[in-house]
């Protein structure tokens, strides 16, 4: 139970640290539609789903290709839903 732990802890820090380098990445290319999306699928694997909401709407208002923007809704709505360690990328 202690090594479940402690491999829990690490993969929460290293989202953590993905978190705040997506964010710096947000104020370098506010207007890019994947830096929302990443940012969305991060907050999701932290278990912040209207934090994750916001950015994947964010995502979305910034008009990507059609099939960019099938994959944001798609993430839209398993936002709530068990991360999926398969999903895809923009």
């Amino acid at each position: 139970m202690f090594e479940h732990a402690q491999l829990e802890l690490k993969r929460l820090l290293q989202h953590q640290v993905y978190s705040k380098k997506a964010e710096l990445v947000q104020d370098l290319a506010p207007r890019e539609a994947s830096v929302h999306f990443q940012l969305g699928k991060v907050h999701k694997r932290l278990e912040q789903p209207d934090a994750a909401l916001m950015a994947f709407h964010t995502a979305l208002d910034l008009r990507p290709s059609a099939a960019d923007a099938n994959l944001i809704k798609s993430a839209i709505e398993r936002v709530r839903a068990p991360d999926d360690e398969s999903e895809e990328e923009i």
